[in-house]
């Protein structure tokens, strides 16, 4: 948790209640909050596992916007840290890994 993840393609929300039009994720940066594929100290089969948050300007202050998202989503923003740092280090020819330099 904690490391800095960029979506890299269209992913559009609808739970956002002051976005009635959807929002769409492409471009926005946020932090990762929980890889929820884990309970309890069991694995789960969780379809989207990775809870992502972000802040989005939305007139005179910004709204936060909590995310579920796929693997192929998101990708590490360099220098990330945490849990997508560690896992990358073992096996940096996953997907989730790409590293998007700004």
């Amino acid at each position: 948790t904690g490391s800095k993840v960029k979506v890299p393609k269209p992913v559009k929300v609808f739970h956002v209640g002051k976005f009635k039009e959807g929002l769409d994720l492409n471009g926005m940066t946020g932090t990762v909050v929980e890889n929820v594929q884990m309970y309890q100290g069991k694995e789960l089969s969780a379809n989207l596992p990775w809870k992502v948050e972000f802040s989005v300007e939305h007139g005179d202050k910004p709204v936060k916007v909590l995310a579920h998202l796929e693997e192929d989503e998101i990708e590490a923003v360099g220098g990330a840290g945490g849990y997508l740092e560690e896992m990358c280090d073992e096996d940096p020819s996953a997907d989730e890994c790409r590293v998007y330099e700004d």
